[in-house]
């Protein structure tokens, strides 16, 4: 082992440099950040081909009108690609099952709730599915579990320039996840964001500004009473 003052031969010195360069690198944070994501893209859990196991094998759509929505802007394309967050448990009231099943389309299903996930699972959906807790903040606290994610290390981990869908519904953190990603870096053709019917109107405004300020127009409402759910699609063209 060599310290500092010690004189290296010369037919050493390539040997010693690269260890030291070893040592860098793995302190390097940018080597460890690409470490980090490559850990959450390997947890990723690939459709397995079986299948559906739905609950109501007949239906279409599951959600309360967004997908129908969804289909309409994007000029009912197949194969389009969704990132929804807060999937649940893949089938109730989902927004993207109902674009497999009538589009093809394909993409990732994230949720944080253990029992949620398993049931998740449990559907074969096509799409693949990552459990994962989305950190409302910018960074996590010293007492983070291995399960939870920055918002913006989620689209670093999804890799994509152009998304056509993203689906969120983090139950009440929907402004934490919308101000700690940058929508400008990425392009997202369309936002749902499920809140709930009795949101207050500065949490109304202060959701629809920030999707304003980054280019997006409120394309629908969708309201349902029953459940006190309010349901806001927006788009960019």
């Amino acid at each position: 082992m060599y310290t500092y003052g010690t004189i290296v031969p010369s037919e050493r010195v390539g040997f010693v440099y690269a260890q030291i360069s070893d040592v860098w690198r793995a302190a390097n944070p940018v080597s460890i950040h690409t470490a980090y994501i490559r850990t959450w893209r390997n947890r990723i859990i690939r459709p397995d081909g079986l299948p559906y196991n739905l609950s109501e094998p007949s239906r279409l759509d599951f959600s309360r009108g967004q997908s129908r929505v969804i289909l309409a802007l994007t000029g009912k394309k197949t194969k389009g690609f969704f990132l929804d967050v807060g999937a649940g448990d893949g089938e109730t009231n989902s927004v993207t099952l109902g674009l497999e099943l009538q589009a093809q389309w394909e993409g990732l299903l994230v949720e944080g709730d253990p029992i949620k996930f398993s049931k998740l699972l449990r559907k074969h959906r096509r799409a693949e599915c990552l459990q994962a807790k989305i950190l409302s903040g910018n960074k996590a606290g010293s007492s983070a579990s291995n399960l939870e994610l920055l918002p913006s290390d989620l689209f670093e981990m999804v890799n994509r320039t152009y998304i056509d869908l993203l689906n969120i519904n983090l139950h009440g953190q929907e402004l934490d996840f919308l101000w700690a990603v940058n929508l400008n870096l990425h392009t997202v053709k369309i936002v749902v964001i499920e809140m709930q019917a009795d949101i207050s109107r500065e949490q109304y405004l202060q959701v629809t500004g920030v999707m304003a300020r980054r280019g997006y127009r409120i394309s629908h409402h969708i309201v349902d009473g029953r459940h006190k759910k309010k349901d806001i699609v927006f788009a960019r063209d």
